[in-house]
């Protein structure tokens, strides 16, 4: 399983349909690159992994 963590909009997502700040339903969610500690050793393998 692999983790997108680009900020964005995902595909079917319907809380930003009527337009505006992709972040403006999403008040005090975190962005799962703000929780993922980048540095890890996994989150780094990862990286390395070619995944197509």
């Amino acid at each position: 399983m692999a983790l997108c963590l680009q900020a964005g909009r995902a595909e079917g997502d319907d809380a930003t349909e009527g337009g505006g700040d992709d972040r403006e339903g999403d008040l005090f969610r975190a962005r799962l690159d703000q929780i993922i500690n980048l540095r890890h050793e996994l989150v780094q393998l990862g990286g390395k992994i070619d995944w197509d």
